[in-house]
């Protein structure tokens, strides 16, 4: 979504592998359905390094990953074309045995 958030943790020799710009996941907790706020970030993965950040306890990760894949899956879909409607401008035709006046 673009949100940007900091988060501060131990240092860990593995950090030295993050770099800049690189893309995370994040399960963070909000109130909102929309996630527009969110009040904690609970584990970051960085799967271009294949490295979690977390405090213990720690989400069971393959259903984080699991659900991670769902999601990509999900959106590298194309939309579904909807055949029930044509383009604004689209008039039906006749029904059969009918004829058309212009």
């Amino acid at each position: 979504s673009g949100a940007r958030s900091e988060i501060t943790v131990p240092y860990d020799r593995s950090h030295e592998q993050v770099r800049v710009g690189e893309a995370v996941e994040l399960l963070v907790l909000s109130d909102r359905p929309d996630f527009d706020e969110f009040v904690a970030v609970k584990e970051v993965y960085l799967p271009e390094s294949d490295l979690w950040i977390a405090k213990y306890p720690t989400v069971n990760r393959s259903g984080f990953l699991d659900v991670s894949l769902e999601i990509e899956r999900e959106r590298s879909q194309p939309a579904p074309i909807d055949t029930t409607a044509g383009p604004a401008s689209y008039q039906p035709g006749p029904a059969p045995g009918q004829q058309q006046y212009y």
